[in-house]
């Protein structure tokens, strides 16, 4: 799927790791590596189960160019601004929203926080990239 919508012209294309997601930390690093290899000149941004630097400096030493802070967001904003301040270019958060209260851990767990009030607070922090999905 990646090659063909590459091929039709996408420049970025959004990764989602539901394992990650799930089990907390990323569980599907070489199928990314793969990726990366075998479309060089498309830009990857991925989520899921990222709750630590060792994480986000895994995914960008196998070539992603983004990384997406979820759970983490709601969870550990010490984290997501240590991430901020040492990868700025490289942290996107993303925001998911049932009803305007942010999803955790792949759509299973309401955090019962406001999407609105989570992206105040985060900017607050200095985030500035946001990546947001709801439904209602």
């Amino acid at each position: 799927m990646a090659v063909k919508w590459v091929s039709q012209g996408a420049e970025w294309l959004h990764v989602v790791d539901l394992d990650g997601a799930f089990e907390g930390k990323p569980k599907n690093i070489e199928l990314l590596r793969d990726m990366v290899a075998a479309l060089p000149l498309a830009k990857i941004q991925v989520g899921g189960g990222i709750r630590s630097m060792l994480s986000v400096e895994s995914l960008l030493d196998a070539g992603i160019q983004r990384v997406v802070l979820g759970t983490a967001a709601v969870r550990d904003q010490t984290f997501v601004k240590q991430a901020i301040t040492e990868r700025t270019h490289n942290i996107a958060i993303g925001i998911d929203a049932r009803d305007g209260n942010v999803q955790v851990s792949g759509w299973t767990q309401d955090s019962h926080i406001g999407a609105i009030e989570l992206a105040q607070k985060l900017e607050a922090l200095g985030v500035r990239l946001v990546i947001y999905r709801a439904e209602h």
